[in-house]
């Protein structure tokens, strides 16, 4: 069996160098084997400056713009061979598909925009449907609860829809 730290983050964006240093310090603190990392708002040419000697970016999805942005960070003594990645071109999800000790695992990356789009959870569920051959470890913000009784935030109606689309995500995986 693989033991793994994962970590999955909301970055809220790491252009200031003094908050990529605190993130880089928070996964050699938590001794992360695997980071996933939502709103980087990096644009693609700035990715590479998450890594350091430890860790490794594998896959990410970047904006033209410094907005959105997800990333897939291993450590670099990660035995891994990797198999295939996927990224969108609109910096909200990116995975990719290892063998790890003999396990095959797909580490997905999503952020959902605040604004529901109809057509994102769909087409992210036929994403995922193709790798049925993998255990999936997703770490995403979807902006969207489950239970809508626990919701605490201002617009709590505006979760509505994507919360309805979580949980049929959830009961047809």
């Amino acid at each position: 069996m693989v033991e793994l730290t994962i970590l999955s983050l909301n970055v809220r964006g790491l252009n200031n160098n003094i908050k990529r240093v605190k993130y880089q310090q928070l996964m050699h603190r938590q001794k992360a084997d695997v980071v996933l990392i939502q709103e980087s708002h990096l644009r693609q040419e700035d990715v590479s400056k998450i890594q350091d000697k430890q860790y490794k970016v594998i896959s990410s999805s970047s904006c033209s713009y410094k907005s959105k942005g997800v990333i897939i960070v291993f450590k670099r003594n990660l035995p891994t061979k990797m198999e295939k990645t996927y990224i969108d071109n609109l910096g909200r999800s990116t995975y990719v598909c290892t063998t790890i000790y003999d396990t095959k695992i797909a580490f997905v990356a999503i952020y959902a925009q605040t604004i529901f789009e109809k057509n994102f959870y769909p087409s992210v569920m036929q994403e995922l449907l193709t790798l049925s051959e993998y255990k999936l470890i997703i770490g995403g913000d979807m902006n969207a609860v489950c239970d809508l009784t626990l919701d605490k935030s201002i617009k709590a109606g505006r979760h509505f829809v994507s919360g309805v689309k979580i949980n049929y995500c959830k009961t047809h995986f």
